[in-house]
């Protein structure tokens, strides 16, 4: 079996601690360039890998015909334009959330991944998480088989808390970061004032994980139905067909990490409590409960070792290789973009 050929743009913290050596990880791939705009550390962590060519910009990494594949790992603001050019240069690109701030610029990069016949996927690295598989399986089976009800009730939470969970020891060099990108894709959607973009940024980057953990456990489409922004709490409701859905979004000053979700039916529940997201090789824990002919069950089921990181990055190879989508495509994940869009405008109008 021939190595795909993979390359990397940016050499900062997430991809040192993260992606660059969970890909490297995977069976069949090797490493031929790293685009990083900081020439000492790009050198740092190509020697330290073995990473034998060496770019400046993401630009001249598309025109490298030895690259198949990149793993893009950058500010959030530059994912647009970065996935554009690799994809139009014949790439398949891995990205990390939110793939963008506005539904505009994410239109432009599904549109180049699917002109160009390539993969485009983003990092919802929960959607890979074992505890989650098997609660997904446990709600795709109770929505099909009616077994304990309807669903009446989603309530999902993420109030933060230590997600390095741990020491971790990237490299860093005083080199200052240069934007290497210019502003062809948009931005931010042209609705949000220039006083909100702060907290539409921060909302966008880290609640759409729960936004997108949301869609994928449900299977549904979300409406929103009021919306309340804004540090230190943040309170959405939703309508999943006639189901309410409850997001409660806070920041919390923990050691632990406090994120869980819970989709409750007419006799029973499942209940997620998704791990700090560092915590290498922890999957998500779970709650089972049911209530049939008068007698409550509640099971814990265990799932397997392993760091959701790491899965996300063996399934964008295999899907390279069988020539098929993610379950975090970049056309599933736009509509997480248009979804918070909504929220806002929701804020807003409120």
């Amino acid at each position: 079996m021939s190595k795909i050929p993979l390359g990397f743009v940016g050499a900062g913290f997430m991809g040192q601690v993260v992606h660059i050596p969970n890909f490297l990880s995977v069976e069949g791939v090797k490493a031929v360039a790293l685009a990083e705009a900081r020439p000492r550390l790009a050198k740092l962590i190509a020697d330290k890998y073995a990473i034998p060519k060496v770019w400046r910009t993401h630009r001249e990494l598309a025109d490298d015909r030895s690259v198949d594949a990149v793993v893009a790992i950058t500010h959030f603001d530059f994912n647009p334009e970065i996935a554009v050019d690799l994809l139009n240069a014949g790439k398949h690109v891995f990205i990390e959330k939110p793939m963008a701030l506005c539904s505009e610029a994410a239109t432009q990069m599904v549109e180049a991944a699917e002109k160009n016949g390539r993969i485009l996927m983003v990092g919802y690295m929960k959607r890979y998480d074992t505890g989650v598989e098997i609660a997904k399986a446990k709600i795709d089976d109770w929505l099909a088989t009616g077994d304990v009800g309807d669903m009446t009730y989603v309530r999902s939470t993420n109030f933060g808390g230590d997600w390095i969970c741990g020491p971790v020891f990237p490299s860093f060099t005083d080199e200052p970061i240069e934007r290497v990108v210019t502003d062809r894709i948009p931005t931010y959607p042209d609705f949000i004032p220039e006083n909100m973009r702060g907290e539409f940024s921060n909302f966008s980057n880290v609640y759409t994980h729960n936004v997108n953990l949301i869609r994928f456990l449900l299977g549904r489409e979300l409406t929103v139905r009021s919306a309340k922004v804004g540090s230190p709490m943040r309170v959405v409701t939703l309508d999943a067909g006639r189901v309410p859905v409850v997001m409660e979004c806070g920041e919390l000053n923990s050691h632990e990490w406090h994120e869980e979700t819970v989709v409750y039916f007419r006799r029973g529940y499942v209940k997620v409590k998704t791990p700090s997201p560092l915590a290498r090789s922890v999957p998500a824990s779970l709650q089972v409960y049911t209530w049939k002919e008068g007698a409550a069950e509640l099971s814990c089921p265990v799932p397997p070792w392993d760091w959701a990181f790491r899965r996300e990055a063996e399934v964008f190879v295999n899907c390279i290789r069988e020539g098929r989508q993610p379950v975090s495509s970049g056309a599933d994940s736009a509509n997480d973009v248009r979804l918070i869009e909504d929220i806002f405008r929701m804020a807003l109008s409120e």
